[in-house]
Parts: structure tokens; C-alpha cells; sequence
């Protein structure tokens, strides 16, 4: 599978805006409700497109975290070691967001996170955001290797000269892990502290449930 880099930088932006606009709508009035509620205002994205950010997803798409059924852990044989360079990477990529909010690793075997970003306001709800870093295998044969499914390595995280990152996981679903990341790094920078509490969990087995 392969995605356009125009359509990551789109889909990262797009994340920010989409899951973070309500948060600065926040700062000044309440989620609006209703058919009739008034649309919160538009807000500039925060970022820009940024050469690093795409650099730490193509990364993180080289980690072949593949996920089973058949294991106690839901961990593929053979790829427990993936999983941990994985989350390996993630900490230290981002280690403003481990630094300042609460990590937890959770579920099956205790590699999914679960991160609490901590709003000014106990009363408000707080607001759960959801993705997962495990991907399906990836069967490559001579007969797609080369001109067939697979135009690249499905792990390679590369980045063609026809302008597609290929791997697994670009779609389903490692960018929105990366899109949370950049965008709560972003905000953590600025200084934003939210409304309401923030959660975030990043599944290791999604895949297989």
C-alpha cells in the first residue's frame, strides 16, 4: 500500500485541525450543540508542512509491527522486537509528549498506550482520542514484489520518485499516531494547556480484535 506525500502532509493538517480545532474553540466559549449552535470559529493551522514530521512517520512505518491472534500477547512470532523499537522510537521521538503527560502501557502483554494529558477544568468531560501502531502482515512473492501489490518493501517507508511514501501502515493507521504526536508536541510548545482532560491511546493489537 502507498499514500502520496501530499496527501500525508494533508492528512496530518487535517488531524490538527479536525481534532484539535474544538480545543482552542474552548478557550474562549463552550462546544457548541445543537442544529442550531453556532459553528466555532475557523482557526490557522499551527504548523506548517514540516520536512522532520514526515521523516518520523516513514520511520515509524519501517517497524513491522504485525499483530496476531494465535499469541497471549497479540504479538506476531517473530516481531516482539519490532514492537519494542517501535515504542522505543515513539518516547524518544517525542519526548516532550512523554515528558509532560502521563504515560501508561496498557492491555494485553502491556504494549498499548494510554497517555493523560491533563485539562485546567475537572468538571469538563474529557475527550478520548483513538488510533493503533499494529498492521496486518504483508505476503510478498515474486509476482508482486515488483510491478504488482508491492511497488516497494512494505516496510521500507519509502518515498518514490512518483511522489508516494509505500508501506504498511500509512493508511491503517500509523499516520494518525504520528498526526497526535506532531500536533500535541506543536501545542505542548505554544504552551496550550487544555479545557477539559485529554486521553490518548495508541493500540498494539487492533488489528486481530
Amino acid at each position: 500500500m502507498s499514500i502520496p506525500v501530499t496527501y500525508i502532509v494533508l492528512a496530518v493538517l487535517l488531524s490538527i485541525l479536525a481534532q484539535f480545532g474544538l480545543l482552542y474553540s474552548q478557550l474562549n466559549s463552550q462546544v457548541p450543540t445543537g442544529r442550531d449552535a453556532e459553528a466555532p470559529p475557523a482557526i490557522a493551522c499551527p504548523i506548517g508542512v514540516n520536512a522532520e514530521a514526515i521523516s518520523r512517520f516513514r520511520t515509524f512505518l519501517q517497524f513491522p509491527t504485525v499483530s496476531s491472534s494465535t499469541t497471549v500477547d497479540h504479538i506476531s512470532e517473530g516481531s516482539a522486537e519490532a514492537f519494542q523499537n517501535a515504542e522505543a522510537f515513539l518516547e524518544k521521538s517525542y519526548p516532550l509528549v512523554w515528558s509532560r503527560l502521563e504515560v501508561e502501557k496498557v492491555g494485553t502483554g502491556g504494549h498499548t498506550f494510554l497517555l493523560k494529558w491533563q485539562g485546567s477544568d475537572d468538571d469538563e468531560l474529557p475527550i478520548l482520542f483513538i488510533s493503533h501502531y499494529d498492521v496486518v502482515p504483508a505476503i510478498v512473492t515474486s509476482a508482486n514484489a515488483v510491478g504488482g501489490e508491492w511497488l516497494h518493501p512494505p516496510f521500507s517507508g519509502a518515498w518514490s520518485d512518483d511522489g508516494y511514501i509505500y508501506g504498511r501502515g500509512t493508511l491503517d493507521v500509523k499516520y494518525s499516531v504520528i498526526a497526535l504526536l506532531e500536533a500535541v508536541t506543536v501545542l505542548l510548545k505554544e504552551g496550550f494547556t487544555p479545557e477539559r482532560s485529554l486521553y490518548f491511546t495508541f493500540g498494539h493489537d487492533e488489528e486481530v480484535r
